[in-house]
């Protein structure tokens, strides 16, 4: 995690290397049975989404898919051509999902034969949700059977950590 929160401080416009190489890592400890296999998915922009994937033998694209997304770039709104310190938005997203992915790994957790899991770490979010917009484009027209999604965002902020009883309903 030190590692990637030294490299997370990029501006919008630069790919974040690291985030493939340590998903990689992650990777090469995977079970027997499992299938892995990571992409870089190339934008009209110069920042690519990285994709990871998990799923048993035989590797099958129709898989109905599981989708846990984060975005890798971060943006300095008062100077946006400058460096932008993005620990936060979204470094602890980014760390998130990578640390739910090496757990995974690391438990040799095996998904349904019919399931395949993927971890998607986009680009370009801070300039509009362009790399998440592009992938969810492609993956509409390739019909994909995307049955769940959950994007990461922030879980490093105090702005949306709220104490448990704020968030639980008591009906009067």
């Amino acid at each position: 995690m030190t590692m990637l929160l030294r490299y997370a401080y990029f501006t919008a416009l630069y790919p974040l290397p690291i985030t493939k190489a340590r998903v990689l890592q992650i990777l090469s400890g995977h079970a027997d049975g499992l299938v892995t296999n990571i992409t870089k998915f190339s934008h009209s922009f110069m920042q690519n989404s990285v994709i990871a994937r998990i799923e048993t033998f035989p590797p099958n694209t129709s898989k109905p898919l599981l989708i846990l997304g984060a975005h890798q770039d971060s943006l300095n709104y008062a100077l946006p051509f400058y460096r932008a310190p993005g620990s936060d938005d979204d470094g602890s997203g980014t760390v998130t999902i990578m640390q739910v992915l090496r757990s995974i790994i690391e438990h040799d957790f095996i998904p349904p034969d019919d399931l395949a899991i993927e971890f998607h770490w986009y680009a370009a979010e801070e300039g509009g949700l362009l790399g998440s917009q592009d992938i969810a484009a492609a993956y509409e027209k390739a019909e994909k059977d995307v049955k769940a999604m959950l994007q990461i965002d922030s879980t490093l902020s105090p702005s949306t950590c709220f104490p448990l009883h704020q968030l639980i309903y008591y009906p009067q």
